[in-house]
């Protein structure tokens, strides 16, 4: 009887296992293991992937956030983002399939033109997002400049419109996710401006004119109304019949009516001479013939309009200085605009409306002046410390105080205290 060999090889199933402790090879993303060679074709594939995943913020590590820049051979991370948005520029414009897959794929062609460290992805149907490595060192406006010449080198069909949203530089990757969303928000703003380019950057100061136009469309555009209305009825050549007597009479009644209602809302006290005496309005009713409506707007229509304007700016004066009044007196608050709003009995977005027509400036700059001043003067008082100025006027952190404080005065507090 033949022994079997002592040393035989053992079966395959009986064979050691690796040692789970060992550092294990760094695995290529998800479908593309390291043993599959990434070929020219699938780049843009992996591109996508990676684009799409960082619109998410699903990239779970830094470690393969880097290595996924490896395998698409990327030396740094992107530092810019792009935001793009294909829309008609007329409602009644629409585009056939054939035409939207050309023109995304004519786009994808020209963003190719910045070199491979270029990725991008279509979000959506009409929405593409894009991270690009820019080695230039190259500021906002240039930035800005840059993507609108890139723009123009589009072959857009007529009725076809794009604007971009643009976030650069960014600085970390771990900013990425959030440039781009503000990004797609560039983007969509950009859409509603004569600008097709829009950085994040400016997203402040247009929502600050969005908000200052449509507080403008209140007691200053009703009293435009108002006026241009009179002049109209007013106009020498204008013949007038019977019935269309009536009807101006009550068109104008209405307009007067709804003047005296923003007056109200807009914070002109109820008791006000303007906004409570109504006989001037039941006088308009009574109002016989053209002459008498003639006779009406030359005495009491021109002026119910400018007394209620100068009404107006003595209200809106005194919000402002109702506002200047209680920020002053409480520096070692929590100041904020709904704050202040609250204490003059107006909405934040009509007084942030008052205060930069009045002030040419903003609320929130005004209290940081504010507090300022009030920590120059404190800091001549060697018997407080920088915190206690700093908690005087309104900062819980002493170390952000002397942050702000710097940057407003040139000096740190210690510093400034000892040249003073």
């Amino acid at each position: 009887m033949i022994k079997p060999e002592t040393d035989m090889a053992k079966p395959e199933t009986d064979m050691a296992k690796p040692d789970l402790r060992a550092p294990q090879p760094l695995s290529a993303p998800p479908l593309y293991p390291d043993s599959t060679p990434i070929l020219s074709e699938t780049r843009d594939l992996l591109a996508e992937r990676f684009v799409h995943q960082v619109a998410l913020a699903d990239l779970h590590s830094p470690l393969q956030f880097w290595h996924w820049l490896e395998v698409l051979g990327l030396a740094q991370s992107p530092n810019w983002v792009l935001c793009l948005r294909l829309e008609p520029s007329d409602v009644r414009i629409q585009l056939g399939d054939k035409q939207k897959f050309a023109l995304r794929a004519q786009i994808l062609t020209h963003l190719q033109d910045y070199g491979q460290d270029t990725l991008a992805h279509w979000q959506e149907e009409n929405e593409c997002l894009v991270l690009r490595v820019c080695t230039e060192d190259i500021d906002k406006v240039g930035s800005l400049q840059a993507a609108t010449d890139w723009l123009q080198g589009l072959d857009l069909p007529l009725g076809v419109r794009i604007s971009l949203g643009l976030a650069c530089p960014v600085e970390n990757p771990s900013q990425l996710s959030g440039a781009m969303r503000a990004a797609r928000i560039a983007a969509l703003r950009a859409l509603q401006s004569p600008v097709p380019v829009l950085h994040v950057d400016d997203l402040d100061t247009l929502a600050q004119e969005i908000q200052d136009a449509a507080a403008e469309t209140s007691l200053e555009v009703e009293m435009r109304g108002v006026r241009r209305v009179l002049a109209e009825l007013r106009h020498p050549h204008r013949q007038r019949a019977m019935a269309s007597l009536e009807e101006d009479k009550r068109i104008l009644l209405e307009r007067l009516v709804a003047l005296v209602h923003k007056a109200r809302k807009e914070g002109i006290p109820g008791n006000h001479p303007q906004v409570s005496d109504t006989r001037v309005l039941a006088d308009l009713l009574q109002v016989p013939d053209d002459a008498g409506l003639t006779a009406w707007i030359d005495v009491y229509g021109w002026a119910f309009v400018e007394a209620m304007d100068k009404a107006a700016e003595q209200h809106r004066s005194h919000t402002v200085a109702r506002a200047v009044q209680y920020i002053s007196a409480h520096l070692e608050e929590d100041l904020s605009l709904d704050t202040v709003a609250g204490h003059c009995a107006v909405s934040p977005f009509y007084l942030s409306h008052l205060f930069r027509k009045e002030t040419d400036g903003t609320l929130t700059g005004f209290i940081k002046k504010a507090r300022m001043e009030r920590a120059m003067v404190l800091l001549a008082d060697n018997s407080l410390t920088v915190a206690d100025v700093a908690y005087r006027v309104g900062y819980q952190d002493p170390n952000y105080f002397s942050k702000s404080f710097r940057a407003y005065v040139g000096r740190s507090p210690s510093d400034f205290r000892k040249r003073s």
